[in-house]
């Protein structure tokens, strides 16, 4: 089931405007995840800074 859902992740993230999927069990923990790993911090340049990617 765990590489059904990162297969799924994959086609929803590559070459996509979707920038980033996970998908969590019932008590929170990550079980799969696709996408770019940018902190929201850094992608919204909440910190000053100007943001290292683009949308």
């Amino acid at each position: 089931m765990k590489k059904r859902i990162q297969a799924i992740l994959d086609q929803l993230t590559d070459e996509s405007r979707i920038l980033d999927a996970g998908v969590y069990d019932e008590q929170g923990d990550l079980i799969a995840r696709s996408g770019e790993s940018v902190e929201v911090r850094d992608r919204l340049a909440l910190d000053g800074k100007k943001s290292g990617r683009l949308f």
